[in-house]
């Protein structure tokens, strides 16, 4: 007679000597035989199951300027391809996961987060990309570009000097960006990742990681603020004092190209370290030097423009017009700072650094370029460097600074 027999997975047809009914049905109930299970769910791999060990899959690094946002919409907004339905459904089933584990969209994110994403969603946005930019064959003039942006590289991190008017991350309506383009700079199939940003206005220096591990020490360095940016603006008016610190709390307002920030106690905390570099009098323009402390969006606008001293050429926040002089009633209304003070003691020593003091600033240009958001990225502070990265001024930048500041340390 044949019997059905199972031993590790495995089912055979084993021939046995003809039994009695009786002595059969013993044999059977007597036997210990392991179940038949289904194949099993992939949603149902353990939530501690390392990245490593899922092929095919490449984990996306929260930064500081991710800081507290909601899974789902950051999601949204890093894959714009990928579609919300797509979304939900990849979170319900367990395909998408928050530092290895399941997670349903609604998480508030954590720098250095690690959020696993399947290939599927990640292809769409891939291919939008490579169409627009190509990111797969490689556009000459683009390569180029990048090419003359590089600053340094190590084998953690490359340096970037990112134009202004160049959007870092894709999004509605945005479809040429750096991190699209970021494929042409790398080297034996490495997969560079950002850690920061910057406004696709604003100019200057920009980290990219070269790989999962630096991408997530880096973020991590940000947060607790072992690496130090500065930047350098040029902003209507001049300070009360020399060197200082603005605290503001801000807040998201509006959607789509209405959406801006606002000093709000409700706000995240914002803090802004600033110093004058120097003063032009005739112009009524300041150089300044800043160190955000938080990675806030529009954190450097909002609040040069809350004290009074909107950056020059910064239409969104307190300028009326690219090189219109500011719109005070917009500004100055929470930090307690003075509009414009341009008699104030404190900032003596600044004042005729190539002040322009009887030049006659009135109807003059200053070397000033229509349309330029005078904020720019300058330097960056690694803990592993003794010098810091520092990112040279575009020629708009630079040009009002040789015309505004004569003879100053460019």
């Amino acid at each position: 007679m044949l019997l059905l027999y199972q031993e590790s997975g495995l089912i055979a047809w084993l021939a046995v000597p003809a039994l009695s009914p009786i002595a059969f049905t013993t044999l059977f109930f007597m036997t210990d035989y392991p179940p038949i299970l289904p194949p099993a769910d992939p949603a149902s791999v353990s939530d501690s199951a390392p990245e490593s060990d899922k092929p095919g899959l490449r984990p996306m690094v929260v930064t500081v300027a991710d800081r507290g946002a909601r899974l789902l919409p950051w999601l949204r907004q890093q894959l714009p391809q990928a579609g919300f339905a797509n979304l939900n459904k990849a979170l319900r089933s367990g395909q998408i996961r928050l530092d290895g584990k399941r997670c349903d969209g609604k998480e508030r994110l954590q720098v250095g987060q690690l959020v696993r994403v399947p290939p599927f969603l990640r292809a769409a946005t891939d291919t939008d990309d490579t169409s627009h930019e190509g990111g797969g064959g490689g556009n000459p003039r683009d390569a180029a570009m990048l090419a003359n942006m590089v600053i340094a590289r190590s084998a953690d991190w490359i340096a970037l000097n990112k134009p202004a008017g160049l959007a870092v991350q894709g999004g509605q309506g945005v479809s040429r960006h750096l991190d699209g383009l970021l494929p042409l700079l790398a080297e034996g199939g490495e997969k560079l990742r950002l850690v920061h940003r910057l406004d696709k206005e604003t100019s200057g220096l920009l980290l990219v990681a070269r790989h999962v591990g630096a991408a997530s020490a880096l973020a991590e360095g940000f947060r607790q603020h072992q690496l130090l940016k500065t930047y350098w603006a040029l902003v209507w008016g001049r300070l009360p004092r020399a060197e200082g610190s603005w605290r503001a709390p801000l807040e998201k307002r509006g959607t789509g190209p209405d959406q801006r920030m606002v000093v709000d106690a409700a706000g995240q905390d914002a803090i802004t370290h600033y110093r004058l570099l120097a003063y032009n009098q005739a112009a009524n323009i300041s150089w300044l030097q800043l160190q955000p402390r938080t990675g806030r969006m529009h954190q450097l606008r909002v609040h040069c423009s809350d004290a009074g001293l909107p950056i020059v050429g910064d239409s969104k926040y307190g300028a009326v017009g690219d090189m219109a002089a500011p719109n005070r009633s917009l500004a100055g209304r929470s930090l307690g700072l003075s509009r414009g003070d341009s008699g104030s003691a404190a900032a003596k020593g600044f004042v005729g650094v190539g002040s322009g003091e009887g030049r006659g600033g009135k109807g003059r240009s200053w070397g000033l370029s229509r349309g330029h958001l005078y904020l720019h990225a300058y330097s960056l502070l690694l803990p592993e460097l003794t010098d810091p990265l520092v990112a040279p001024p575009p020629a708009p930048f630079a040009t009002a600074l040789s015309h505004l500041f004569p003879g100053g340390d460019i």
